[in-house]
């Protein structure tokens, strides 16, 4: 039990800390605050850091796409 209390630690601070924070805390502020801990919003900033990826991202394929099955029988 030591070595899972250990291994989730982070996991658990910081659950501990928004349980605290939410008590006092409007909603607007609270997720305010969870902005820079979350994954997916530090991927986004750094791909639109990241010009020449981002604009490959936003440029249309160079090959046209396959056309999907038909789904009407025949």
């Amino acid at each position: 039990m030591e070595a899972d209390l250990a291994r989730e630690a982070p996991a658990l601070r910081a659950a501990l800390e928004e349980a605290v924070l939410a008590r006092y805390l409007p909603e607007s502020q609270l997720r305010a605050l969870a902005l820079p801990r979350d994954p997916q919003v530090a991927a986004a900033v750094t791909l639109a850091l990241d010009r020449p990826k981002y604009d490959a991202l936003l440029r249309p394929p160079t090959t046209p796409p396959t056309p999907a099955p038909s789904l009407t029988p025949r």
